[in-house]
């Protein structure tokens, strides 16, 4: 009796927090899947076509001084009309939004069908931000990249490592559980570090949270899927 009194102490906070685990799976479940099911059923050409408008719309056409929408930001955009680096610029933050986003769709369990369509695009996207960025912010100088503050150094080495992993696994090199956690959270984790200012303040406009929250349902999807 003592022997089963003391099994009993040891094991109920454990099944306790396995009957919690999987009320909050069902309830997190209950929650995406709807939304998810519908949204899977299209093609990876469409799905990075919704992300793509959405950012353009919603995040290039936000204005930080005015803190709101203005069409007149598209125009500029589309018309060159501050100047072709400005346009380049914007380009080059919306494909590394639109990269990281298709990148963490891809791994959500429900668009199994267009993971490898989708990592290929985002991974094209997120190469092409990561050239452009650094001839952008060093010219491809050595000493101005070792002339800036840490926290942007560390950003480019946890971009780095997450350009390879996503290398690494879309051509097979790395388990898929593994490769989804790793790309995943080394990229958020560049983008965090990327945009933060020195009061550790993400200094973004507002639609650029968006890779945060679709991270976290790759990251769960597969915990749960596992």
């Amino acid at each position: 009796q003592d022997f089963c009194l003391i099994m009993k102490i040891l094991f109920d906070p454990i099944l306790s927090l396995q009957t919690k685990g999987s009320q909050f799976q069902k309830q997190f479940s209950d929650l995406v899947s709807p939304p998810l099911e519908k949204i899977s059923k299209l093609n990876s050409n469409s799905i990075t076509s919704i992300v793509t408008l959405s950012y353009l719309l919603f995040y290039t056409g936000y204005d930080k001084k005015q803190k709101k929408l203005l069409i007149s930001n598209l125009r500029d955009f589309f018309l060159f009309n501050r100047g072709v680096k400005w346009t380049l610029t914007e380009t080059n933050k919306l494909i590394s939004l639109v990269g990281l986003t298709t990148m963490s769709i891809a791994f959500i369990p429900s668009f199994n069908k267009q993971s490898r369509s989708l990592l290929w695009t985002s991974m094209l996207m997120l190469w092409t931000h990561s050239v452009y960025s650094v001839y952008e912010f060093y010219g491809y100088s050595l000493r101005k990249f070792m002339a800036d503050r840490f926290m942007k150094k560390l950003s480019i080495a946890i971009g780095v490592a997450g350009q390879l992993v996503i290398t690494s696994g879309y051509w097979g090199y790395i388990p898929k559980p593994i490769f989804a956690y790793a790309a995943t959270i080394l990229g958020v984790t560049h983008f965090w570090t990327q945009e933060v200012d020195k009061n550790f303040v993400l200094q973004v406009r507002p639609f650029a949270y968006l890779p945060f929250p679709i991270a976290l349902l790759a990251i769960f999807g597969n915990i749960f899927n596992s």
